[in-house]
């Protein structure tokens, strides 16, 4: 299913004619797959939770998020299984567990990873972020990549992965008043 039509059926659950629309929580987790950016898997789901907020989504904070974590003796890197996800959510009172991974990163100078002459310009940015979507009540799971260029160094990174993420948000189509 995609990220969109997924969120659809997320993000509100439709009560009887006349009560109210009940809100989902959610909950977001990044982990680093190539071991260079911990500052930039941090970035990530700090600006996620940002991102998603601006729609309308109540979604726990990060600080709430690594407390949980280490309260059930995980790290965002062991949110691969259902029952880890699940504990998680049953901590945190969450609906919906979103982990992202960082799975590329590159600063790219022409065609070229290492430069044989020095670079004309300032380097492009590539980040490219594996989303996982898990409705804790449905057990169902989607996935989505996205991917994110900037120019620049470090702040590349961050623009790339900002551009990512902003791609990712601007699928779900529901926004909540």
């Amino acid at each position: 299913m995609a990220v969109g039509a997924l969120a659809l059926s997320l993000l509100t659950v439709r009560q009887p004619v006349g009560a109210q629309t009940v809100s989902v929580v959610v909950a977001v987790a990044f982990t680093d797959e190539v071991d260079l950016r911990d500052d930039l898997a941090r970035f990530a789901a700090t600006r996620l939770i940002a991102l998603l907020s601006r729609k309308g989504v109540q979604v726990v904070p990060v600080a709430q998020m690594e407390t949980a974590l280490r309260e059930v003796g995980l790290r965002p890197t062991d949110l691969t299984t259902l029952a880890s996800n699940e504990t998680l959510a049953h901590q945190l009172g969450a609906d919906v567990v979103i982990t992202g991974r960082i799975i590329r990163s590159d600063l790219d100078h022409e065609g070229t990873f290492v430069p044989e002459e020095p670079p004309s310009g300032p380097p492009e940015a590539f980040v490219t972020l594996r989303l996982r979507m898990m409705v804790i009540a449905t057990r169902r799971i989607s996935y989505a990549d996205v991917t994110g260029r900037a120019v620049g160094g470090f702040f590349g990174l961050a623009h790339a992965a900002d551009q990512a993420l902003q791609q990712y948000v601007d699928r779900w189509p529901v926004t909540q008043p």
